[in-house]
């Protein structure tokens, strides 16, 4: 991980949550006076994020980097800060994946061309993901599209179709793929109360419930 800001924290305590990460090496290389937080596994190289400090890491040999921004700048110097860190990781070591976090949107493409892997743009996204995408590699960008309606699938909450009222979760998401071309990920019951993502497929699905799906377009049935 490079720098430490006010996420670090918890995108930490998510990898540990993780049984794959809970007691493996993690190297934070950050401008900080001392190790921010108490773990065995993780193992402090006070610093800039250079090419001395990265080899000292073992670059080398790692599978992912997290490049965080610094709160303490402004953004366009947080910014540049990050596309060279990005720059000085991949020129070390192209196979390693790389997931950056950016402050303004107009410098994804200047990660881009550092060969960022995955890249996620302040509030855009939390914490949580941050550690998801370090643990699941390409989930950023799938959340990326789903959030964007500038393209590919979006997201939609709509009202159950007359002919799937009543019926199990399980047929309707079957009947919902066959004719829309829709995934089915939640119901909504009552339209505006509880959102059950994931349901069981004997959930019965009933009027008044809304579906929340991935889809090209908006749904029509």
């Amino acid at each position: 991980m490079c720098q430490w800001n006010h996420r670090a924290k918890e995108i930490l305590a998510e990898l540990r949550s993780d049984p794959r990460m809970e007691t493996a090496p993690i190297v934070l290389i950050a401008r900080v006076d001392e190790k921010p937080l108490e773990d065995d596994n993780l193992y402090f190289i006070q610093g800039d994020v250079t090419e001395e400090n990265l080899i000292r890491a073992n670059i080398q040999k790692a599978n992912t980097v997290v490049i965080l921004g610094d709160d303490r700048l402004e953004a366009t110097t947080r910014d540049a800060q990050v596309v060279l860190a990005t720059l000085t990781v991949e020129s070390l070591n192209p196979a390693v994946y790389t997931i950056v976090e950016l402050v303004d949107e107009s410098n994804v493409r200047h990660c881009q061309r550092a060969h960022a892997d995955e890249i996620i743009v302040g509030d855009e996204f939390s914490s949580r993901l941050i550690s998801r995408a370090a643990l699941n590699h390409g989930i950023s960008k799938v959340l990326s599209e789903l959030l964007s309606s500038r393209f590919g699938n979006d997201l939609f909450k709509i009202p159950v179709p007359a002919a799937l009222q009543g019926r199990p979760f399980l047929e309707v998401f079957t009947e919902m793929k066959r004719n829309a071309n829709s995934i089915v990920l939640a119901v909504q019951k009552n339209g505006e109360g509880e959102v059950i993502a994931n349901p069981e497929n004997d959930l019965p699905v009933e009027p008044g419930d809304h579906l929340i799906v991935i889809s090209l377009g908006q749904p029509s049935l």
